[in-house]
């Protein structure tokens, strides 16, 4: 009697192992079926009522990891409506994808900067990661993939969007060149949000919290390899991508106010210590709009003067003044280089900032992000 029920038990361990190696691919179902295997050979050697409990186990256990292994994950799409990226984020799913096997590919995608001069090409620099995912429970398993930092080329045509390439910044000791020569003049915003980690686990959890939501999945929380499960935040999929619809929560509708004002100019200092960046646009009314950051802070106002100074050595600067704090800069001429006076009265070499990357300022000043 007991060996009969010992029989019927193992036959369902091998069901059951037999489900999850067709249902599954990859390490998951080779370890399950392995340890279905070893299971099934310690019961096998005795046959005692102690065994035939273990087989017992051995069948619940199978099953239930069975049902979690042979639970799929739908595809990643982007779950807002804008075709930007809609292709954007297509695309890195598909070629970063293909480098990793195993689970739903899903996108993490930090934009450090657009350049949108040149409709032919425009240019997207940040990091550009994917990663798969097997479900465990109600936790998302990292399981393999990896971050693409670069900037992805895109061509806006009569077709629409679409992704004309990809140039890559290289691992190891041509990191740091690569960076400066691909990012150029967003190389300092680059660096900035890259050395974030907190920020950049803020973007991957709340992107994977919003797929969470689009798809109506019952998932909580996202583990690593090696690390603690990590709740998901609340999903925020309107507010998330609302800069790109281009109304902010608020109601404040941000391409209009893109439309209405002029760039005058802008300067930025690459210094880790002060990474004072500054923006200068005219209203329709004629009033003059000034946005600055400084070390993750975001000052901005309408300038109400802009009277002239000048430095000990007799340079010439216009000075303007943000949230009680008075910045001063010199956009550079034949005779002199771009220079920035910063709220102590520092003066720093300076560059000239991208109309992009300004207007970029003025969203975040409107939205918040």
């Amino acid at each position: 009697m007991k060996k009969r029920v010992l029989t019927v038990l193992l036959s369902g361990v091998l069901a059951a192992a037999s489900l999850c190696a067709c249902s599954t691919s990859g390490e998951n179902a080779i370890e399950t079926a392995a340890a279905v295997k070893e299971k099934a050979e310690e019961v096998a050697e005795n046959v005692t009522e102690e065994d035939v409990e273990k087989a017992k186990e051995a069948v619940e256990e199978v099953v239930e990891k069975a049902e979690e292994l042979t639970t799929e994950l739908p595809e990643y799409e982007y779950p807002g409506p804008e075709a930007f990226y809609t292709v954007l984020y297509d695309y890195v799913v598909k070629e970063m994808g293909k480098n990793s096997e195993g689970g739903v590919a899903i996108p993490d995608i930090m934009v450090t900067g657009i350049d949108e001069s040149d409709k032919e090409d425009i240019k997207v620099y940040g990091d550009f990661a994917c990663y798969r995912y097997t479900l465990n429970g109600d936790t998302l398993e990292r399981t393999s993939g990896g971050s693409y930092p670069g900037c992805i080329h895109i061509k806006n045509g009569a077709d629409g969007y679409t992704v004309t390439g990809m140039d890559m910044v290289e691992d190891g000791s041509n990191f740091d060149e690569s960076v400066d020569r691909i990012f150029g003049d967003y190389a300092a915003d680059f660096r900035k949000a890259y050395a974030d980690d907190a920020g950049k686990e803020n973007v991957w959890t709340q992107i994977l919290a919003n797929y969470v939501a689009a798809n109506g999945l019952d998932i909580k929380y996202v583990q690593d390899y090696g690390w603690d499960p990590i709740k998901l935040p609340a999903e925020n999929i309107d507010s998330f991508y609302s800069i790109l619809d281009g109304v902010d929560e608020g109601g404040t509708d941000v391409q209009a106010v893109l439309g209405s004002i002029t760039y005058m100019g802008g300067l930025y200092i690459s210094d880790p210590d002060n990474d004072l960046m500054f923006s200068l646009f005219r209203n329709d009314d004629g009033s003059v709009v000034a946005i600055v950051t400084k070390l993750g802070n975001l000052y901005y106002n309408v300038v109400q003067d802009m009277p002239s100074a000048k430095l000990d050595d007799g340079r010439e600067y216009t000075q303007f003044t943000v949230e009680d704090r008075t910045f001063g800069y010199n956009f550079g001429d034949d005779s002199n280089d771009p220079f920035v006076v910063d709220e102590n009265g520092k003066v720093y070499a300076a560059k000239a900032l991208d109309e992009s990357a300004a207007r970029n300022m003025v969203v975040k000043s409107l939205t918040g992000r």
